[in-house]
């Protein structure tokens, strides 16, 4: 399996911030996707990209502008737990390799 890139991981993070302060369990981001749980705990840990379509979707359901999904504009406020061992960019720009 390959390494997600940085911006994947930190999108994986913003979507959780935003579902986490609109009050809404993975469960809710899943039945407006219409996909099972464990693919949206999978996109806010960075583990799968996200489509275009499921941004809009989940910025809807989050009440956010897609702006606020942008890493390179935003910063998440938690961070991974131990077990995902990902250390997040300081000061540098996102290429996507990783």
């Amino acid at each position: 399996m390959a390494m997600p890139s940085d911006a994947t991981r930190i999108i994986g993070l913003l979507l959780g911030d935003a579902r986490e302060d609109a009050g809404l369990p993975q469960s809710a981001a899943a039945k407006v996707l219409g996909v099972p749980q464990s693919r949206i705990a999978k996109l806010e840990l960075g583990r799968r990209q996200l489509q275009f379509l499921e941004a809009v979707l989940l910025a809807g359901l989050y009440d956010i502008a897609l702006e606020q999904l942008d890493p390179r504009k935003h910063t998440p406020r938690r961070r991974e737990s131990r077990r995902q061992r990902i250390d997040l960019p300081r000061n540098r720009g996102l290429t996507g390799t990783g």
